[in-house]
């Protein structure tokens, strides 16, 4: 078989990164269970974030700790009101309780 593989007479040669053994680590952990979990806090937090940097907290526009909180604090308010006037799904009419 090596005669179809590769037109080269020595055959083919694969290099192997240097981490692989620890990439080859990290795809089986991403397969578990705790893994999926976790991440999918992950994928909400980092979304979050950069929610946040686009909203004015990528870099601060004033001099000193205090003024650049307050930039920060801010962007996360605004964050916040666009979350919270951003229209839902309708719960499921199962969900509803009857009064």
């Amino acid at each position: 078989m090596k005669g179809r593989c590769t037109p080269n007479k020595d055959g083919r040669r694969i290099r192997l990164n240097r981490y692989e053994g620890l990439l080859q680590e990290a795809r089986k952990r991403a397969e578990t269970d705790e893994f999926k979990r976790l991440y999918k806090k992950r994928c909400s937090m980092e979304r979050t974030i950069c929610h946040v940097q686009k909203h004015g907290g990528a870099a601060a526009r004033y001099i000193g700790a205090a003024k650049t909180r307050f930039q920060m604090l801010m962007a996360a308010i605004l964050h916040d009101i666009k979350v919270l006037i951003r229209p839902r799904k309708p719960a499921p009419k199962a969900a509803l309780s009857v009064i």
